[in-house]
């Protein structure tokens, strides 16, 4: 009995050393191994799966801007605002917090109020205003359509924000814009993007009335 047990014992054993492609024993070969392949994985953190998730979000973000310019169906004053070429100028009047509600007068969007009419589309009062800033510099000041519309964002901006500060810029609304651009427009349609206003001083002493 001693030696048929033995027997069993050995011939056990034989068997485990030579299966050495089981799965409990796989060793796998050289050549096949990644740099890393044997190092433990470790679970991501909850504020990195958070992270993960924001960049989805942010890729959808872009996409829904994308899909605002070059049209207006975001425009929710009742059709006052037209497509734009940007996203940033892709704004209703009725989408900032920025307008009080008072300067509406009761109008559905802010172009249709009397004193918007008076402080961004009076001429009178554009030339007084051009004059003011012009009063500094004492250059010969140029009026035109192009230097009116530049008269009438400021007009906007002082009377909806009063004074930003050197270099801080709001955007104006679409609807807006192009009661102003409207009112003043370009002898070829063309007009400045929000974003290329930096050199918007310059065109106050240059001849045509075109924003190129």
């Amino acid at each position: 009995m001693a030696e048929k047990f033995i027997d069993e014992v050995l011939s056990s054993e034989e068997s485990t050393d030579g299966n050495c492609e089981s799965e409990d024993n796989a060793v796998p070969e050289i050549n096949r191994l990644k740099p890393f392949d044997m190092e433990p994985r470790r679970k991501l953190e909850d504020w990195e799966l958070n992270d993960l998730d924001g960049e989805s979000d942010d890729s959808t973000e872009s996409e829904s801007e994308r899909e605002r310019i070059g049209n207006a169906y975001w425009c929710v004053c009742g059709g006052k605002c037209k497509a734009m070429e940007t996203y940033a100028e892709s704004l209703c009047c009725q989408e900032t917090n920025d307008i009080p509600e008072n300067y509406f007068q009761g109008q559905s969007c802010i172009s249709l109020s009397a004193d918007f009419k008076i402080v961004c589309l009076t001429r009178a009062v554009l030339e007084t205003a051009l004059s003011a800033m012009n009063n500094l510099r004492g250059d010969k000041l140029v009026i035109n359509n192009r230097t009116l519309r530049f008269a009438a964002y400021k007009q906007y901006t002082w009377w909806v924000h009063n004074r930003l500060g050197k270099g801080v810029r709001k955007v104006i609304p679409s609807c807006a814009i192009w009661a102003i651009r409207n009112s003043f427009p370009s002898e070829n349609a063309y007009y400045v993007p929000f974003m290329e206003s930096r050199l918007e001083d310059k065109r106050l002493y240059q001849e045509s009335d075109s924003d190129e």
